[in-house]
């Protein structure tokens, strides 16, 4: 198996790099990828000094998606196989919604396929206004994968997303923006710096809230109000008897910063 296809680097305390690192393919997903990637994640699970996640691509590209080779390959096999594969080579990508902390894409080049899919599955989305994206599976006679008609349609419509996954359009940085499919539009050279600014402002908030909301916000995609009326309370009734809340309220008290400690 290939060795450092995705590379984890604590960028700041509380912050993880994760990095797509194969750029001779543009970072394009193998199967050897996805399990270095579900491997790691596994691990930023139980890690309770993570509070953030920044992910991007190495060289010129975040991911231009799924590997020719790989896909080449599929030809070969029974549909039944192709489906168990494909389902597993989703789930080790998208575990990044599984770790349970805030994760920010930092969109540094071309994002196209599977490789969008994985920036649509993490919650902010910060792009390089060099950057292309697309869903543009149907160019290669294949019906999307991914979560592709999952997150496109929750983030930009219905229509608009039949649109752009029908006809497989390649979106400019300003286009995504302008659809909401990214949340802010950099210079190439700042995005990585904008990801992390998100990301640390995340990490300066209490750890065990921020992953309380990260749950019922994935929760929430298919909750009804009450239901999520009756999350929230749940977890405040917990946050009300806890440490992080009496620092939280006591610095308002004090006109000061909370210090949040790991736990």
């Amino acid at each position: 198996m290939a060795e450092n296809l995705v590379q984890k680097v604590l960028h700041s305390p509380g912050v993880i790099l994760l990095t797509l690192n194969d750029p001779g393919t543009r970072n394009a997903m193998s199967e050897e990828m996805a399990q270095q990637f579900a491997a790691i994640a596994r691990a930023l699970r139980t890690d309770h000094s993570v509070r953030a996640i920044v992910l991007t691509g190495s060289g010129g590209a975040f991911s231009g998606g799924g590997h020719l080779d790989m896909l080449f390959e599929k030809m070969k096999l029974p549909a039944e196989k192709n489906r168990e594969i494909m389902e597993s080579f989703y789930d080790s990508f998208l575990s990044i919604r599984a770790i349970g902390v805030p994760v920010i894409a930092a969109i540094n080049g071309h994002a196209i396929g599977a490789g969008l899919c994985l920036a649509l599955g993490c919650d902010v989305r910060v792009a390089s206004s060099s950057a292309k994206l697309g869903l543009n599976f149907v160019h290669l006679g294949l019906h999307p994968g991914m979560g592709a008609t999952y997150f496109l349609p929750r983030l930009v419509g219905y229509s608009r997303a039949a649109e752009l996954l029908f006809t497989g359009a390649i979106l400019s940085a300003e286009d995504a923006l302008r659809l909401g499919v990214v949340s802010y539009v950099t210079s190439p050279e700042d995005v990585l710096s904008k990801a992390t600014e998100i990301a640390t402002q995340i990490a300066q908030a209490g750890p065990h809230v921020m992953r309380q909301l990260k749950e019922t916000l994935l929760q929430t995609e298919y909750s009804t109000l009450p239901e999520s009326l009756a999350r929230e309370a749940q977890c405040q009734a917990l946050n009300y008897a806890s440490d992080e809340f009496l620092e939280g309220i006591t610095a308002a008290r004090e006109k000061r910063k909370p210090n949040f400690q790991s736990s």
